[in-house]
């Protein structure tokens, strides 16, 4: 029972591994894709924050 157990840690965890890859990479491809088309996400969210002071 022990075997069967360690022997599942790593295939679910190299799963979750590949999902949180292929979602890093779409979100790096999304920012790319703003930044050349020039609303870069970083500088609106910056310019909606309410000033402080």
């Amino acid at each position: 029972m022990k075997d069967s157990k360690t022997e599942d840690e790593p295939r679910t965890a190299n799963r979750e591994l590949r999902i949180a890859n292929c979602e890093l990479r779409m979100g790096i491809r999304a920012l790319l894709i703003s930044i050349e088309r020039g609303d870069s996400p970083s500088r609106r969210r910056l310019d909606s924050m309410p000033k402080r002071g």
